[in-house]
């Protein structure tokens, strides 16, 4: 079972999300001999994930049978609307953040009766300015840090050929530097979303917070709901409908 596992780990493999049963297999013997395991799985790896990551297994009543059948569910990935706000750690290592915070904070709001409600108008104000700067200064930070490996690959190739050039030496070092913070942004940023409390930052772990990353949203991800009447609900627009009802 140790070799099995380390090799499931190796494959960056993880369990797809499912529905049914608990237990995929029974002896079908009564009282203290009877047995239930969770034997049959679907397990998917980081590539499946990202092609198919609103895809999931569903385990049956077994029947005649002592293991339950699966069926796997691929189906189109349907955003439920704009995701809320959330504030990132790696915000704060950028020199502009504070600036951007003020200058948001210091804008006038109208006069309100109550104060709360001028708190609230603030806030608001900070929350979009944040989501702008954010768009804007980190963007898709995991293409960044590619963008900047690439660029110091390019500068380190040329020092191959032009070892003596001061200023390729002089590029190497500030890119070098611009890689590091972005790697530890990138890091903080990754390991934030993929809620991973255990690991420290500078472990490098960031291939594992992707696929973290991706494997909780599978799993937290609403694909159907059950209706009054027992049927499924499947679309957005009526799992929405129905958890407002709830």
């Amino acid at each position: 079972m140790a070799a099995f596992n380390d090799c499931i780990d190796d494959l960056g493999m993880d369990d797809l999300r499912r529905t049914g049963p608990m237990f995929s297999w029974s002896n079908k013997r009564a009282g203290s001999y009877h047995i239930d395991c969770k034997l049959e799985r679907i397990i998917v790896n980081d590539n499946w994930l990202a092609s198919f990551p609103s895809s999931s297994a569903t385990f049956d009543t077994p029947g005649i049978s002592d293991h339950s059948p699966i069926s796997l569910s691929i189906q189109p990935y349907n955003p439920f609307g704009p995701k809320p706000f959330k504030y990132f750690d790696m915000w704060s290592s950028h020199p502009t953040f504070l600036a951007t915070v003020k200058d948001a904070w210091d804008k006038p709001v109208q006069a309100f009766s109550s104060p709360l409600i001028a708190f609230a108008r603030k806030l608001r104000n900070v929350k979009e300015a944040l989501k702008d700067w954010n768009t804007n200064t980190f963007g898709n930070i995991s293409q960044q840090v590619q963008d900047c490996k690439d660029k110091l690959s390019t500068i380190q190739l040329q020092i191959q050929s032009d070892i003596l050039n001061c200023q390729l030496a002089a590029n190497e070092k500030v890119a070098s530097q611009d890689l590091s913070v972005l790697l530890s942004q990138e890091e903080s940023f990754l390991r934030q979303k993929a809620r991973i409390k255990w690991l420290e930052l500078g472990d490098s772990n960031s291939a594992y917070f992707h696929r973290s990353l991706k494997s909780r949203t599978n799993v937290n991800s609403i694909l159907q709901l059950a209706g009054p009447d027992g049927s499924p609900v499947t679309t957005v627009k009526d799992i929405k409908d129905m958890a407002l009802l709830l």
